[in-house]
């Protein structure tokens, strides 16, 4: 009915053109001024059977498709006579830039592997469908395509992604760009997710009367994943994240799920045992019980091998004390197989429910534990653990030394008189209470300290100590953890790529003693997820983040500061937002980033660098670091340049530096 419609308007417009003379509309010549791009013009001229240097007949609504995928095509000027186009293909070109304001009409773009630096599309209100994969898109407007279902944006440099306004969308694909978080917050629509191969720390799902069915986030930087309101989920693929648990217990309809390469140490798996694909090897799994899920096939599932670090817990057998590994099923020990504990063969014995016994003796901790755990499941049978107490594997340097073991008794190698654990209770365990000792002491690895499961941990610091992190945040406190930073010292941690201190679930951080505690993060400097954080009385709290907000604070109620201690920089800078949970720069909602977060008693100031340009030394070209600073508006100055902390940039601040020069 459609074409027909279109035949008439054609018939009728030649018509008309012939009875009252060609209008200028129908007057367009097919040239190389109109239509610059020889392969383009030929194209038009194939489509219209308009010889080049003719009239085209057919322009505004007569042609709804063009599809020159493939041709070489470096310009497609003269697109914009074509007003009642709805599809356009024009894949694999050379095209820089597409100018698509007077094709209204669009309903489906298909511009992918094209050299495009950017792409309005502002007036394409009536879009459905867009493909501009493999281009080099830094920043992607579609706010006012509210009616588009399915965008393909793939191998782009997209840094963010806006999509609160697409509420109609039902497939998303975004994988490969350079996107640190996703908010679907409002798309319940969604059926297909794909945002794999970016650097995402943060994605949040859509939730009441979420549609999702497939979600495809593999490779990123995901700390943790909400999938509670995902109801209709069948397919997940999360492998090579930084998960630590989960939980897809409320997914029943979920069939294959692939969670390799995380640091799962909890895996909770529906009831209804619909699972026919599970890939969870390379984590840091203790047990996993398999008992209902029968429609499991062995050739596509992977569990084994699960390489854990997971902390050792002091019990009671047989009237003494013993150390023991937790894991969730461990309930039969007839389920344990092969046990091996520092390579001697041991016979598999439950010190408790869940407890699996490792030593019965309190002075002896293993370094290495391995056995095989049956998961109730014929096709995929029994899955491999080892269990390394020690952190030999993360590269941790104490004073040029490595850190091979976390055995409080027998730690030699510590004790180089600037770093040493003593053991204040009974061990690294549940209800031990480990102290590090710190005294000018440079600790650098791919990660930064872990306090995790409960534990109940002690920095005493004395001096100026600094914990460094290239991969991981420079110190992640989890699970109920409770770490003291006391001593009267100062401790840096700061992190290369994420944040300079992640608090979460439930855990607390207390600073006490007079002592400071100085975070510095590619990300966040402080960031607190379910947490809560105590300043005692003359301890101070510093925070920098360099890519996200310097301090994200726990929520107000969680906060618990001693009398005297307040943010002191930057000058006039307030605690605010919807939680109380951010730091905004004074009398702005502005949150204060790329500049340091002082909290602290009267007179705390954030620390100096006097070697501005990093070059190794502290001379004029450091003034002139400066003297740039001074130039720039006010609003967009960096105040970490600020080094006599007035508040301002200004010579009072070179003079700074000249003072330093004469040392």
């Amino acid at each position: 009915m459609k074409s027909s419609f279109r035949e008439l308007a054609i018939t009728t417009s030649l018509a008309v053109a012939l009875l009252f003379g060609t209008s200028s509309a129908y007057a367009i010549i097919l040239d190389s001024t109109n239509f610059p791009d020889p392969n383009f013009r030929e194209y038009i001229s194939e489509l219209t059977g308009v010889s080049i240097g003719g009239s085209l007949k057919y322009v505004s609504g007569d042609v709804l498709v063009i599809s020159v995928d493939n041709k070489n095509i470096y310009s497609l000027k003269g697109i914009e006579f074509f007003t009642g186009l709805e599809r356009l293909s024009c894949n694999n070109n050379a095209l820089t830039s597409i100018d698509l304001s007077r094709n209204s009409m669009l309903e489906r773009l298909e511009c992918e592997g094209n050299q495009l630096t950017s792409l309005d599309l502002s007036k394409n209100t009536s879009l459905r469908y867009l493909n501009c994969k493999e281009n080099q898109l830094s920043s992607l407007d579609l706010s006012k395509n509210t009616a588009l279902e399915s965008l393909w944006c793939g191998d782009n440099k997209l840094t963010s992604l806006d999509l609160s306004k697409n509420t109609a969308l039902s497939e998303l694909r975004c994988y490969r760009n350079e996107l640190t978080s996703l908010d679907l917050t409002n798309n319940t629509q969604l059926t297909y997710l794909g945002c794999s191969i970016n650097s995402l720390t943060s994605l949040k799902l859509p939730q009441s009367g979420s549609q999702l069915k497939e979600i495809n986030c593999y490779d990123n930087q995901l700390q943790s994943l909400d999938l509670a309101n995902q109801a209709n989920l069948e397919e997940l693929y999360c492998f090579n994240n930084n998960l630590s648990t989960l939980d897809v217990s409320q997914n029943g309809l979920i069939t294959r799920l692939s969670c390799t390469g995380n640091r799962l140490y909890y895996l909770w798996l529906p009831k209804d045992a619909n699972l026919t694909f599970l890939h969870c090897k390379d984590n840091q799994l203790n047990c996993l019980n398999l008992d209902n899920y029968n429609n499991l096939n062995a050739t596509i599932s992977e569990v084994s091998p699960q390489i854990s670090t997971r902390a050792f817990y002091k019990q009671d057998y047989n009237g003494k004390g013993c150390w023991a590994l937790y894991g969730t099923y461990f309930n039969d020990a007839s389920r344990i197989r092969n046990l091996k504990i520092d390579g001697e063969s041991k016979e598999a014995k439950l010190a408790a429910t869940y407890y699996l016994l490792v030593s019965d003796d309190l002075k002896k901790i293993p370094q290495k534990v391995e056995y095989e755990y049956n998961t109730g499941n014929s096709a995929v049978g029994w899955m491999e653990v080892t269990v390394n107490y020690d952190v030999k594997n993360y590269g941790v340097y104490i004073d040029g030394t490595e850190l091979t073991s976390l055995n409080l008794y027998d730690i030699p190698a510590l004790k180089s008189g600037t770093a040493y654990v003593e053991d204040e209770i009974s061990g690294i365990s549940y209800s031990g209470q480990p102290t590090l000792v710190l005294n000018n002491a440079k600790i650098e690895g791919k990660e930064g300290m872990l306090v995790d499961l409960a534990n109940v941990f002690t920095i005493e610091a004395t001096g100026k100590s600094e914990i460094k992190s290239t991969d991981e945040d420079g110190l992640y406190v989890d699970q109920f953890s409770k770490l003291t930073i006391a001593g009267g010292g100062t401790v840096s941690f700061i992190a290369s790529n994420l944040n300079g201190v992640n608090v979460r679930d439930f855990s607390t951080l207390i600073i006490d003693g007079g002592s400071t505690a100085i975070f510095k993060g590619g990300a966040f400097g402080y960031y607190d997820e379910s947490g809560e954080l105590y300043i005692k009385d003359g301890s101070t709290l510093m925070a920098y983040g360099d890519s996200y907000p310097s301090a994200y604070l726990p929520s107000s109620g969680n906060q618990h500061f001693s009398s005297g201690i307040g943010v002191r920089y930057p000058v006039g800078a307030y605690i605010g937002g919807n939680n109380g949970t951010d730091v905004y720069y004074a009398s702005t909602t502005t949150k204060v980033q790329k500049d340091w977060v002082v909290i602290g008693p009267e007179g705390a100031v954030p620390p100096v660098n006097y070697d501005l340009n990093a070059d190794g030394k502290v001379s004029t070209a450091d003034i002139q670091v400066i003297i740039n600073e001074m130039k720039k508006p006010q609003a967009s100055q960096n105040m970490m340049y600020d080094l006599n902390a007035d508040g301002k940039i200004s010579t009072a601040d070179i003079q700074v530096i000249i003072n330093e020069m004469k040392k």
